[in-house]
């Protein structure tokens, strides 16, 4: 059906909207479940045989603790298995690479990590360090893909086989070096990315905010999903201005 990405499960106060409330979280989900939706991890979610069933993959891009403190114990309640894109440089620090307007959050630590994969979780490089990859030297991509990639396999014993794009951004150097350092498909948001083949730049739809359990719904059943691929086009421009602003070195907090 579709492939879903969660960022910040947290009920704190923070500017922006890709956070979304433990109490939110809870509520998506069993309306989801009651449904019928089946939750994949995004490998298991790629292999399946047929494309018109309940099955949805879910992610969640950035590795926030948030993840394992809110969303980790919710899920496995409902014996549900997600996959978790992390940044290896910044687990159990907080996100100093983000443009952040006050609050900053924490990353999941290694320790954490070993406990959601012994639960059958399964995680994945978001890039070493968040770094939007279209920018990068090549020397600068292998830091974020080799690099990334073998600090996961060393830590955890296993790595997802897909990447996801800090920003949702790639191109066509980007994805052919994703391909070489050992990926098998990778993940944007809502770009459209004609230079790069589909099983590399999977779209997926983002949950915020304002996604009442109701249109969270509507989104994830809706046959055409034209419309709200063009609506995370436009949180995509959003997400573009946080890389901006950092090459501003510009500081909020």
């Amino acid at each position: 059906m579709c492939i879903l990405a969660y960022h910040s499960v947290d009920s704190h106060f923070s500017w922006g909207v890709t956070r979304v409330t433990p109490r939110l979280f809870y509520k998506q989900i069993d309306a989801l479940l009651a449904r019928g939706v089946q939750f994949l991890t995004i490998s298991d979610y790629l292999r399946r045989e047929t494309a018109g069933d309940k099955k949805v993959a879910l992610t969640f891009d950035d590795g926030y603790e948030s993840i394992y403190r809110n969303a980790f114990p919710a899920l496995q309640r409902h014996g549900v298995k997600a996959t978790v894109f992390i940044n290896p440089a910044f687990t159990g620090q907080y996100n100093t690479w983000d443009a952040n307007f006050g609050r900053r959050s924490r990353h999941i630590d290694w320790p954490q990590l070993e406990t959601l994969t012994a639960a059958g979780w399964e995680v994945g490089l978001h890039g070493m360090m968040h770094r939007d990859m279209t920018k990068l030297t090549d020397a600068q991509l292998d830091r974020e893909l080799v690099l990334g990639r073998r600090l996961i396999l060393e830590r955890l014993g296993s790595c997802s086989p897909v990447l996801s794009y800090p920003f949702g951004n790639a191109d066509n150097k980007v994805w052919q070096k994703s391909r070489d350092s050992g990926f098998t498909a990778a993940l944007v948001m809502g770009k459209k990315t004609n230079a790069i083949p589909p099983i590399f730049a999977h779209r997926r739809m983002g949950v915020y905010l304002f996604d009442l359990p109701k249109l969270l719904q509507i989104k994830v059943f809706a046959k055409n999903k034209s419309f709200f691929n063009i609506v995370q086009q436009g949180f995509d421009l959003c997400s573009n201005l946080t890389v901006w602003v950092k090459s501003k070195n510009w500081r909020f907090d």
